[in-house]
């Protein structure tokens, strides 16, 4: 009996998988979970204990959750990455916050507008290697 070539699961709305039921597989929940509650976890601490300790912490841990990720297993890496989503979403309120302390009034709309343009600048495809 020859056996079919196999393929790649077709995709569905942006890239969305297809599963063997024909069902959408969407892989995004975890990651906008996490993503949620780093960022009400992150605002609450920012305010409980401070925007630069809240910061600090949460950069350090991001960096602990990164070397999770690529430590080899496949368990570790959806551990490290999930948990990585969420470190960085607690930095988040806090860094939003501490950008507005740390520089005079008169130029911290600038600096905000600063700060805004180099995320999406950063977080643009067009900066990818692969692109």
């Amino acid at each position: 009996m020859e056996r079919a070539p196999e393929t790649a699961a077709p995709a569905g709305r942006a890239g969305q998988q297809i599963g063997d039921d024909g069902q959408p597989q969407s892989r995004s929940q975890p990651r906008g979970v996490a993503g949620l509650a780093g960022l009400l976890t992150g605002r609450w601490l920012a305010d409980r204990v401070g925007r630069r300790l809240t910061g600090a912490l949460a950069m350090v841990t991001v960096a602990l959750f990164a070397t999770l990720t690529y430590t080899g297993s496949a368990p570790a890496l959806l551990a490290g990455y999930i948990l990585g989503v969420f470190a960085a979403s607690v930095f988040a309120p806090a860094a939003g916050a501490l950008v507005n302390e740390v520089f005079p009034t008169p130029v911290r709309a600038s600096v905000a507008g600063w700060s805004l343009a180099a995320g999406v600048l950063g977080g643009s495809p067009a900066w990818s290697p692969s692109a």
